[in-house]
């Protein structure tokens, strides 16, 4: 596009929906375990997703909606029968106006959509969670004449949590005559300690009754690794608590996912995700929260060891940990640099 003489610039969007219905909501389905249903699982977020933005006209719209406008070159869904998505309008994406052309819903739904969790049990599905700001957070590109991150999120859509922000999907839902309801009862999974590659995972489930009722829970906690696109392999760790809580009340619950139980069954993206799926006693109703945990490995430190000068060899340090409590063999160091190593590659 820059070759053609349009400004384009390219945008990351972390948290990005993966909407195959068009309806603007992530489903999940889940077991009363806690555990992915991944033969009913449709709907994905991915960790990260990259498109550009290309500067132009749209005189084919209202007026007001010329400027920055979504052209994503890897979609994932066909548009019209070709795999192809946009030019969406940043504008129309931010206000809502889904029916405009070209891809608009599903841009809408990657940066806003509304992540939806049902329980499947007897062949019924229940509603037990939704999350309104789990989609699209630090909506990024380049900064202009420097290598810093420019935060461009308010561009797509207004502060989340924001009377606006929620205005805008209820608009959104209705031109697309879907609906959107809230639930009571909090869970939120918090880390009491850096998620460090090699180390236990030490955390809490907080959970806040915000009713008048007394309430008596069993969650049923699992964990399992994921994909980066989302997708969930088999559970490796789970746990059942009990918790009561009087009205207004919030209570913590301690958890423990040791090395041992996570290390042989991680994927390559270093991702977990950690479930609670609670139901009250005497009560249909059911409760669900997760959290994505990404597993941070120790820095590598490159050292330039004397003055460096052209046409001469240089000699650099390069110093690293194994973070495990284990030895590890058959490593491979992997050294880049055009025209500056004659060995890539150093085996440890």
């Amino acid at each position: 596009m820059r070759c053609l003489g349009i400004p384009t610039r390219v945008i990351t969007n972390f948290d990005s929906g993966h909407d195959t219905d068009g309806n603007l909501i992530i489903d999940e389905y889940y077991d009363s375990t806690g555990r992915i249903l991944e033969n009913m699982k449709k709907d994905t977020v991915w960790n990260y997703h990259v498109w550009n933005e290309c500067w132009m006209a749209r005189r084919d719209l209202p007026p007001g909606h010329g400027g920055w406008q979504v052209l994503d070159a890897t979609p994932q869904e066909t548009s019209n029968g070709l795999y192809c998505c946009g030019p969406a309008s940043v504008k129309a994406i931010k206000e809502g106006e889904v029916d405009l052309n070209y891809d608009t819903r599903f841009a809408f739904s990657m940066v806003n959509a509304d992540c939806m969790s049902w329980l499947v049990s007897g062949g019924k599905e229940q509603k037990i969670h939704q999350d309104t700001a789990a989609v699209g957070n630090f909506i990024s590109t380049k900064s202009i004449q420097s290598d810093e991150r420019d935060d461009i999120t308010d561009s797509y859509k207004y502060e989340e949590g924001s009377l606006q922000e929620r205005q805008v999907f209820l608009k959104a839902l209705q031109k697309l005559k879907a609906g959107s309801d809230v639930i009571q009862v909090s869970l939120k999974f918090e880390l009491l300690d850096p998620p460090n590659m090699g180390q236990d995972i030490n955390f809490v489930l907080l959970a806040v009754n915000m009713s008048p009722q007394f309430k008596d829970l069993k969650l049923n906690l699992s964990a399992q690794s994921l994909l980066h696109d989302g997708s969930p392999l088999a559970p490796f760790w789970q746990d059942v608590a009990y918790i009561t809580l009087f009205p207004q009340e919030e209570k913590t619950y301690p958890c423990k996912i040791l090395y041992s139980q996570y290390s042989q069954y991680l994927s390559t993206d270093k991702l977990i995700r950690v479930s609670a799926l609670g139901e009250e006693k005497n009560s249909p109703e059911k409760i669900l929260v997760n959290k994505i945990i990404t597993l941070t490995f120790p820095g590598i430190m490159i050292n330039v060891l004397g003055a460096a000068f052209v046409n001469q060899p240089l000699t650099v340090q390069v110093v690293f940990s194994n973070p495990l409590s284990e030895p590890v063999e058959d490593c491979v160091l992997t050294l880049e640099g055009s025209g500056l190593f004659r060995k890539q590659q150093r085996v440890l």
